[in-house]
């Protein structure tokens, strides 16, 4: 689980930003919270603001530094990521740290990063433990001329061998473009029964298992549902339950050379090698692929990739409905739904514009429906909207709302309801919207001229 973020210097935030999921001393929904340990830890959050406040950024900068952990430098774009209004020179250093519980352990994680070199300045990896307090797994610091790497473990003589070896190799690149963290994770777990590799290992899957989903990306989390019968039924019942018409999803067989045809012939070459490498890697027989107009299960057999297009029955067989042809909402359900699936199996899921073309009853209910399957899990959902009507404190605790607004710097901050001890029994929509939280819209005055008919 997400015990805390915080990070600056990234997009419209330019300031420290600390977001918790902490639980307060608010009763009421106690089944919204986790009890690990002596920590009690939210489910749930979500976030509001106006448009172009930062909640996008807020986002994106979770998934800036996963993708960061997962592929290093090379896998992200640095370009233009820092806040660029700063009066005087802008900084070029982005600092992003999680604290985590992952394998029933405490840990805190974080990276800073110079954005105009591309590269690692720090890194650090600590085990907190309520008995015996903070200590570092690793601290790595990358930015003078001789890279050091310390931990605060007693390693027996075989562990204390190979991380000098590691250290050793990490020490002598010139630059740090991959984490520190996923090179041991991939190396000294394999090879060793020791708890302190262990500890790489714990943090990294974490974040291979973080999803985080934005209005311009597809979570590919429907495979299961179309190729396994009895996660496809359960599947036709959700998009039942959510009103799209749709009985039941299938696939047709599809040329795959003629799905890839539109494309430039380089960036064609490059999407088959990805594909193929990885479902070696993953050791998987199928993969997803999903355009905006269809999705696609992606096989590859005999050095050929074969396709199948994923269509809907809404009832009569014979005219299945592509992807293409579902209404905005519908398209936006086939992305989220699948989420549901996975809740009951301590998934942490970050979701940018939650409501975007849904029917307000809709968010309600996909809110109401994660609450219900992530009940006695380790599952979180982590939101922007704009829908105001899920400010309400009957669907959620107060502890479970933030705010992100806009300065007069043009820097974003986020602030949590709980910071104006708003009360159970009010009436929180009604509020927001006059105003008392902030993180509204403000319109400048704009003189309206009439145009009459001559």
């Amino acid at each position: 689980m997400l015990i805390n973020f915080q990070f600056r210097n990234f997009g419209s935030f330019w300031k420290p930003a600390i977001f918790s999921m902490v639980a307060s001393s608010v009763r009421r929904h106690p089944s919204h919270v986790a009890e690990i340990g002596k920590r009690d830890v939210l489910r749930s959050a979500f976030v509001f603001g106006a448009n172009a406040g930062g909640k996008t950024n807020f986002v994106k900068a979770i998934g800036f530094a996963r993708q960061i952990v997962e592929e290093g430098l090379d896998g992200v774009s640095c370009d233009r990521k820092h806040f660029r209004l700063a009066p005087g020179k802008p900084e070029d250093v982005g600092v992003f740290q999680f604290t985590i519980c992952a394998n029933d352990k405490f840990y805190e994680y974080g990276l800073a990063i110079s954005y105009s070199n591309a590269s690692i300045v720090s890194e650090w990896l600590s085990l907190l433990d309520d008995s015996n307090g903070t200590k570092a797994v690793f601290s790595a610091d990358w930015s003078g001329k001789k890279p050091a790497i310390d931990t605060d473990f007693e390693l027996a003589e075989e562990d204390k061998l190979r991380f000098e070896v590691y250290k050793t190799d990490a020490c002598n690149m010139p630059q740090r473009k991959r984490t520190f963290l996923v090179e041991i994770a991939e190396k000294g777990v394999r090879r060793t029964s020791g708890d302190f590799f262990q500890h790489f290992a714990n943090v990294y899957f974490w974040f291979r298992r973080l999803i985080v989903i934005c209005p311009d990306t597809a979570f590919g989390g429907m495979i299961r549902y179309v190729i396994d019968e009895s996660a496809r039924l359960s599947f036709g019942t959700l998009l039942k339950h959510f009103d799209t018409g749709i009985e039941k999803l299938s696939t047709q067989k599809i040329d795959a050379e003629k799905v890839l045809a539109d494309l430039p012939a380089d960036r064609r070459r490059l999407l088959k090698a990805r594909i193929i490498s990885d479902l070696t890697r993953n050791r998987s027989s199928v993969a997803q692929m999903t355009t905006h107009d269809n999705a696609y299960l992606v096989h590859y057999r005999d050095g050929q990739l074969m396709m199948e297009k994923v269509v809907a029955d809404h009832g009569c067989k014979d005219e299945p409905f592509d992807r293409a042809d579902e209404s905005d909402g519908t398209r936006r359900l086939y992305d989220l739904l699948p989420l549901q699936g996975m809740f009951p199996n301590d998934t942490v899921a970050v979701i940018d514009e939650l409501d975007r073309s849904l029917h307000t009853k809709a968010t309600t209910e996909f809110i109401r429906t994660f609450f219900e399957r992530a009940d006695g899990h380790r599952s979180q959902l982590i939101a922007t909207t704009h829908d105001a009507s899920v400010l309400d404190l009957d669907l959620l605790r107060q502890d479970e709302i933030w705010f992100v607004e806009r300065g007069d710097d043009h820097a974003s901050t986020i602030y949590p309801l709980t910071k104006f001890k708003a009360r159970f029994d009010k009436d929180i929509h009604k509020d927001y919207l006059l105003g008392r939280y902030g993180a509204l819209p403000i319109f400048g005055k704009m003189k309206r001229t009439a145009h009459r008919e001559r």
